[in-house]
Order: C-alpha cells, then sequence, then structure tokens
C-alpha cells in the first residue's frame, strides 16, 4: 500500500469538503466525494481484473551447469489490471538469477517477463510456483496471487577436461588419443570412402581419381578396426562424498566424467557408465551424440545414495564387459576393497584406471593402497577439487 499517495488523495477530500461545507458549495460536495472514493474504485477495477489473469512459463527442458537461460513468464490479460503486473518466480536452490532486473515486453494484452537464470550445479529441478503481483492503476495497492506451475529443468553436467587424462587412458582396442582427446576418424587402417575435402585434412590423402572426375577435392575417409569399449564407475556409495555444493568429491567426479564421455565418444569408442538401474540407455554400450546425451542426462541426476561401493559393482557386471574395455574409476578414496576388485578385473583382462578425487589440498596418500592398486596393473591420477575448478573457471 502507497500510504502517502492515499494520505494525500484523503487529505485532499477533507479539503474539499471542509470548504464544501464553509461555503455550502454542491459542486465541491460531490468533488470531495468523487475523489474519496477513487481509492476504491481503483482497488475494484484490479480484483475483477485478476479473476481473468492466468500465467504459463516458457523454458529450456536442459541446459548445461553454467549456462544462463531465461525464463519466460507469459501473463494473460495483463492488460485488464490497468496497472503493472509482474510475477516472482520460486526458484530451487542452485538455481540463482544473474541479475535483479526483469524484462517486460507486450504482446497484445499479454505481458511476457523474462529473467535470466544461471544453474550453479547440476541435477533435476523442478519450478513450481509462481506468485503474480498486481497494482491498481493508481499505484495504491498491491495485490498478489499465488500460481503453481509445474515446470522441470534437467542441468546437464559441466565437462571439465583433466590435462593429460585423455592421453593416459588405457589404449584398449585400437584406442588413440591425442591430449586433448580429438577425434582421429579417417585415420586409421581400413578404408571406409570418400569424401569432400574439409579445411584441416591431410593433403596425403586427396583421392585424385575423383577429384578429376567431379571437378572437386575429395579425400580418403579411413576407419580404425576394433574401437575401444570404457567403462565409467563413479563411487556413490551412501557416506561417500566429501565436501558440498558444486565443487563436492562427487561434483567433480561427474565433471570429469561427462568430459571423458564426450572426449571418448568423439573418438569412436563405445562407452557405458556403471552402476545405473536396469534398463537404462546409458548402462549399455553406446556410441555417437545422442548416446552421449543419455549418458549426461543420467549423469545428471546421480546422488550419492548407492547401497555398494563401485568394486563388487563392477565385478557383478563384468560378464557384460568385453575383454578389450577399459574401466575409469573416480573415487573420493582409495581403499583395499577397490584395489582387490581391480585385480581381479585385471586377472580378466580389463584395464582400469583410478583417478581419486581430493577435497583438499595437500591430502597425504597411502602408499600401501596406491602400490597395491598400480601392482595390478592400474594407472593411478590424483586430482584435486580446487584444480577441478580452476580448470572449470578458466575455460
Amino acid at each position: 500500500m502507497n500510504l502517502i499517495k492515499l494520505t494525500a488523495i484523503s487529505a485532499s477530500a477533507l479539503f474539499l469538503f471542509t470548504v464544501a461545507i464553509l461555503l455550502r458549495a454542491t459542486e465541491l460536495y460531490l468533488m470531495s466525494a468523487a475523489i474519496a472514493s477513487l481509492p476504491v474504485l481503483s482497488a475494484v477495477i484490479v480484483l475483477i481484473a485478476k479473476r481473468g489473469i492466468k500465467c504459463a512459463q516458457t523454458m529450456p527442458a536442459s541446459t548445461h551447469e553454467g549456462t544462463a537461460f531465461s525464463i519466460d513468464t507469459t501473463i494473460t490479460g495483463a492488460k485488464r489490471a490497468l496497472g503493472p503486473v509482474w510475477a516472482d518466480v520460486t526458484l530451487p536452490k542452485w538455481l540463482e538469477p544473474c541479475c535483479n532486473t526483469r524484462s517486460i515486453r507486450w504482446s497484445g494484452a499479454s505481458a511476457i517477463q523474462s529473467i535470466k537464470v544461471i544453474p550453479k550445479k547440476r541435477g533435476l529441478y523442478k519450478i513450481g510456483s509462481t506468485v503474480l503481483h498486481l497494482s491498481d492503476p493508481l499505484g495504491l495497492f498491491l495485490f498478489s496471487r499465488k500460481h503453481t506451475i509445474e515446470s522441470r529443468l534437467v542441468v546437464l553436467p559441466r565437462a571439465v577436461r583433466i590435462p593429460g587424462l585423455q592421453a593416459t587412458l588405457p589404449a584398449g582396442g585400437g584406442w588413440d588419443y591425442d591430449m586433448d582427446g580429438a577425434s582421429v576418424y579417417g585415420g586409421g587402417t581400413e578404408f571406409h570412402g570418400v569424401r569432400e575435402y574439409q579445411h584441416g585434412d591431410d593433403l596425403k590423402r586427396i583421392h585424385w581419381r575423383s577429384a578429376a572426375h567431379y571437378g572437386k577435392l575429395n579425400v580418403i575417409e579411413y576407419e580404425q578396426a576394433g574401437r575401444g569399449h570404457l567403462v565409467i564407475a563413479i563411487e556413490r556409495k551412501k557416506g561417500t562424498e566429501a565436501g558440498k555444493g558444486p565443487w563436492s568429491t562427487l561434483e567433480c567426479s561427474i565433471k570429469i566424467a561427462a568430459a571423458i564421455a564426450k572426449d571418448s565418444l568423439k573418438a569412436g569408442a563405445s562407452v557405458r557408465l556403471s552402476g545405473l538401474p536396469d534398463g537404462s540407455a546409458a548402462s549399455l554400450y553406446g556410441s555417437g551424440p545422442d548416446h552421449l546425451g543419455q549418458i549426461l542426462y543420467s549423469l545428471a541426476s546421480l546422488e550419492a545414495d548407492a547401497e555398494e561401493s563401485i568394486g563388487p559393482t563392477l565385478l557383478r557386471e563384468l560378464g557384460g564387459m568385453s575383454k578389450e574395455a577399459a574401466v575409469i574409476c573416480l573415487v573420493p578414496e582409495l581403499t583395499d576393497d577397490l584395489a582387490g576388485h581391480l585385480a581381479i578385473l585385471a586377472e580378466r583382462g580389463v584395464r582400469s584406471h583410478v583417478v581419486l578425487l581430493l577435497s583438499e589440498r595437500g591430502t597425504a596418500l597411502p602408499s600401501s593402497i596406491t602400490d597395491r592398486i598400480t601392482s595390478a596393473g592400474a594407472l593411478f591420477t590424483p586430482v584435486e577439487c580446487s584444480r577441478v575448478k580452476e580448470l572449470a573457471h578458466a575455460t
């Protein structure tokens, strides 16, 4: 309620009423009554208009962690109120407005309000309520009404590449990575076909015969035989996650896993996630952009709620693993149990690489367990969560 405006209107009406009594002027009586009734009439207009005003939300179904997006709220029939109309969207934790400003544009009798939001953490979110605010034409009163609008958002994890990590992936089944995880498709030994030349192609692979025939440059494309299989296993047993928020050990593991999956699929490998419910598409070997989307969606929904650690899970899934497969284990701690299970995997021809996420700088590593892991033929890479954060902000 705007007390200053209301006081001014009341004082004006009272002044005219007093003058009307002194001068016995009927016209002034009517004027004072008209002025006194303005706040009531203004409020009635909004109360009537409020019944016919509806809200709807438009937003993307998915976005990436750290990438800003817009939430558009369409207020149908907003002009009926004859005064300012706006909406407050209730955002869940980790979805934060980029700034405190909102933009409103008009489309006929509807107002479309846009706010920019940035997701600070991956996950599955539900945006459930919007509070609609309406002011009367004179700006004296503010009326609010809550609208329940079910909108769902999938925030996919940010992919954070650890320098050199892709280059140390086990070279199972003819994998071929460079330091940036770039695809080497077209540089193998088995003939795949001929395609049009693209900038950056090796000039030694130009197919001169077709170039002479069609009048344009074409290159011979090869594919590598026996592309590898990669299994990504993330430790998410209850109570194992260290740290909180978007830079906990689990969150950093998921960011690294997203980069590994993206680069491995780009290089032509078949990738799957370990420890997912039966029937999940990401739990099966797959390749291509569609499979990457399924993996990222599964990574977005992971929580530290598993009943068992990744060691027993990997052994249980071993029957579905190729002997040429490599396993990437992202864990917050090293245990004898993990070392023992990796040794069993090594005996059955499965290569493994352990990435240890450290929640604090300078954490001492137990040499006895690291020796057991490396003696089982597994590669070992410690990564500090603070380093993951630095790399994420640098890109």
